[in-house]
C-alpha cells in the first residue's frame, strides 16, 4: 500500500445518499485495487461529519460525491491542506491520486 510515512489514509470517499454510497463502495474497492490506502463513512453520516472524519484520520484527500456527480459521471475532489477542488470523472480517479 502506498502510504505517507505517518501510515495515514491518502483518500477519504464521502457520499451524500443511497446511489452515491453504492458508487462511493466501488471507487473504495477500485482504489484500494491500486495500492492507495483509502476509508469511506459507512454510517451514513452528513457530510458536514463526514468531512471531519476525513480531517480526524489525517485524509490527504476527501472524494465527494452526491447525486448531482453520478448523474455527470465524476466527483469533487478535495485537497484537505490546500481547500483546492475540483471535478474528476470516475474513471479518472486512480491516475489523479498516483
Amino acid at each position: 500500500l502506498k502510504m505517507t510515512n505517518e501510515g495515514k489514509i491518502i483518500l477519504f470517499v464521502a457520499s451524500l445518499g443511497e446511489e452515491a454510497r453504492k458508487k462511493a463502495f466501488e471507487l473504495l474497492r477500485t482504489v484500494r485495487e491500486a495500492g492507495i490506502s483509502a476509508d469511506m463513512d459507512y454510517l451514513g453520516r452528513s457530510l458536514k461529519a463526514q468531512m471531519k472524519l476525513a480531517d480526524r484520520i489525517g485524509a490527504k484527500k476527501v472524494l465527494i460525491i452526491g447525486e448531482d456527480e453520478i448523474k455527470k459521471g465524476c466527483a469533487i475532489l478535495k485537497d484537505m491542506k490546500t481547500g483546492e477542488q475540483k471535478e474528476v470523472f470516475f474513471s479518472q480517479i486512480r491516475e489523479e491520486l498516483e
